[in-house]
């Protein structure tokens, strides 16, 4: 109501106090907390049209995810906002692909628009090496999404282990 946006037009320096809201956002463990949150600052930006906070809310975003998906009961880490300034996305997805986590690791790839290949180049190497050449068709049906994928690796690791022609040359 028109008593709210009154309210909210009194508030001085706008973008600070939805900086603080994301930064709450980000500190939080809570999800609710962290939802209702981000609510508050969509909604505050959407009633005045001076709130520039969209690339802060894409980032504050993101990092939540990031803590959220790494303090899931699967990956079993309890990091908090403050410890991203220390540890990059980038370290989380190589301790994702090192702990074979490759779906939580393709996440944040999609999250910070990292390159995915590497990931997806370690998934192909631990899945053929899992389940040899019948997991070719299944690899290369996962690889064709990349339009510069260097196959050079898993021709050599075919090549190495005896991988039949029929398999090779698919």
């Amino acid at each position: 109501n028109n008593n709210c946006y009154r309210e909210l037009k009194k508030i001085d320096k706008i973008n600070s106090v939805l900086d603080q809201m994301l930064q709450a956002a980000q500190s939080s463990i809570n999800k609710d907390i962290q939802h209702f949150l981000f609510y508050l600052v969509s909604f505050i930006a959407n009633c005045l049209p001076e709130a520039k906070i969209t690339l802060q809310y894409t980032n504050s975003m993101n990092n939540v995810n990031l803590l959220n998906s790494l303090r899931s009961s699967e990956f079993s880490f309890a990091p908090t906002y403050s410890s991203l300034k220390y540890v990059t996305p980038a370290s989380y997805v190589d301790l994702a692909v090192s702990l074979q986590m490759y779906g939580l690791a393709h996440k944040i790839c999609q999250m910070f628009n990292f390159n995915s290949e590497t990931v997806s180049e370690k998934w192909a190497m631990a899945i053929l090496n899992k389940h040899g050449e019948n997991a070719v068709p299944k690899v290369l049906s996962k690889l064709s999404q990349y339009q510069s994928f260097d196959y050079k690796k898993l021709c050599k690791f075919a090549f190495d282990h005896h991988f039949s022609n029929d398999a090779c040359v698919s």
